[in-house]
């Protein structure tokens, strides 16, 4: 099966380093993904579109007869939201140790795997450089529609990765949400993210 073993997550290293070890057992270059759906697929993952209900979330997983790996995720958001419920998601499949923490503990880390899988820290660092004191919201549009990561998920994959400061990654989020940039970003990402397996199957 391709999918891996349970990798072992009980820090947020340890999310960041099990999503480079899956990148690294599936073979995927420094390229964006082009398809977290097709990637899934390929590697004999379910991805199932189930649009919700107001009580919703975004997306769920779970192991279909004790041998399938299922991912649930709502079709009606954004691509780019969708790649990154897909990589959460893909996340609560693979990570193990994480039995007595938190429920908020386990999505930290499923956030932190998403991230790191969608961008690892070696493609942030080619894209920003290691370090730097201010972002613009022009290039983190550029970002966006390169790698279907939202403006918001790269200032946080900044953040984790030390490219930018604590004080400038506030300063970020204030400027967005006084934009009115956080609840609708200013660009949006199209991207391939439907189900094709079992209609090519049939």
């Amino acid at each position: 099966a391709p999918f891996p073993n349970g990798l072992p997550c009980a820090t947020l290293d340890d999310a960041e380093a099990a999503a480079g070890s899956l990148r690294k057992a599936w073979n995927l270059d420094d390229l964006p993904i082009d398809s977290m759906t097709d990637l899934i697929e390929d590697k004999e993952g379910i991805v199932v579109e189930l649009a919700g209900s107001e009580d919703a979330v975004d997306g769920l997983a779970g192991i279909a007869n004790e041998r399938h790996p299922v991912v649930v995720v709502d079709p009606t958001v954004a691509d780019d939201r969708k790649r990154f419920t897909l990589a959460h998601e893909l996340g609560h499949l693979l990570m193990v140790n994480t039995a007595g923490k938190s429920t908020t503990d386990v999505e930290r880390l499923a956030n932190r795997f998403a991230s790191a899988f969608l961008v690892p820290k070696e493609i942030a660092v080619k894209e920003l450089g290691a370090k730097r004191t201010r972002l613009s919201f022009e290039e983190l549009k550029l970002l966006k529609m390169k790698h279907g990561l939202s403006m918001q998920a790269w200032i946080f994959r900044a953040r984790d990765c030390g490219i930018i400061d604590d004080q400038h990654f506030r300063f970020l989020f204030d400027q967005m949400s006084r934009l009115g940039m956080r609840r609708t970003e200013p660009v949006e990402y199209k991207g391939r993210e439907c189900p094709q397996r079992f209609r090519q199957m049939v």
